[in-house]
């Protein structure tokens, strides 16, 4: 995500110059340019702000699965007051991750439902994550 904010901003650099250098050269008034270089530096912010959305505070979580090769964990999550389910990658902190997600990923698949919260220590640091097993409302017992 980072790479692509550079990008994104190296992108803004170079137009927004050629559009300062090529109406400099024409003579033409610059009253546009006082919409159009705005626009251009908060397309690569909006990008790093929508890439870099944390995982919400409270969620239940769908599925979670560990990949020992890239050293990541991938967590299907529905975060509280949202009806549709978003996946998070989790690279920091991963063996405490995956054994946080494999423990809950367990009663995941026997089907009790799990909640869960991110505790956050620090500006660059993702926390570790509390799961928790919500109780079993409206449903009814096998027998």
């Amino acid at each position: 995500m980072i790479a692509l904010t550079i990008l994104a901003g190296l992108l803004v650099a170079l137009v927004g110059s050629w559009l300062l250098v090529e109406t400099h050269r024409a003579g033409r008034t610059t009253h546009w340019l006082t919409l159009v270089i705005p626009t251009l530096f908060a397309w690569p912010l909006a990008i790093q702000i929508y890439g870099s959305s944390p995982l919400s505070e409270d969620f239940t979580l769908l599925h979670a699965y560990a990949d020992e090769a890239h050293r990541t964990v991938y967590a299907l999550v529905q975060a509280k007051g949202e009806s549709d389910p978003r996946l998070y990658v989790i690279t920091r902190n991963y063996e405490d991750a995956r054994k946080a997600f494999a423990a809950a990923q367990i009663a995941v698949a026997k089907g009790l439902p799990v909640a869960g919260r991110q505790l956050r220590n620090g500006l660059n640091d993702e926390g570790s994550f509390v799961f928790y097993q919500l109780p079993r409302t409206g449903v009814p017992e096998k027998g």
